[in-house]
């Protein structure tokens, strides 16, 4: 996930996720499910843009942009990068598969008490 303030460069001109997130047309919204967890699963609509920024030979970079179906009004951003070819619900669905594992390690690590742990780059016993 990155902020709604993120400049990207979306058909040659720098803007922010935000931006482009509040112009996208309804036929750019498609119908994704989330799997079933504890809460069952999760009715997700997600845009994915094909951003103009130089890349390596065979890949792209994709502004992905998610909404609940329930509160259409609130856009999350995330920035995806794979080869040219992946398709939009590919992106999506893994995208939202990562964002589960992260939630779920955080959950786990409340669970047994080290929420306090720094996750990235922290030793253990080290509180952040």
């Amino acid at each position: 996930m990155v902020p709604k303030t993120t400049a990207v460069e979306y058909q040659g001109h720098r803007e922010r996720a935000e931006q482009l997130g509040t112009r996208l047309p309804a036929a750019a919204w498609c119908p994704q499910s989330s799997a079933a967890g504890a809460q069952g699963g999760t009715r997700r609509e997600w845009a994915c843009l094909a951003l103009s920024r130089a890349c390596a030979g065979g890949m792209r970079r994709w502004l992905l942009v998610r909404r609940s179906a329930d509160e259409p009004g609130e856009l999350v951003y995330h920035l995806a990068y794979a080869p040219a070819d992946t398709p939009a619900a590919e992106l999506a669905r893994v995208c939202d598969a990562r964002w589960r594992i992260e939630e779920g390690f955080a959950q786990a690590q409340g669970e047994i008490g080290l929420d306090h742990m720094r996750s990235a780059g922290g030793s253990p016993g080290t509180a952040s």
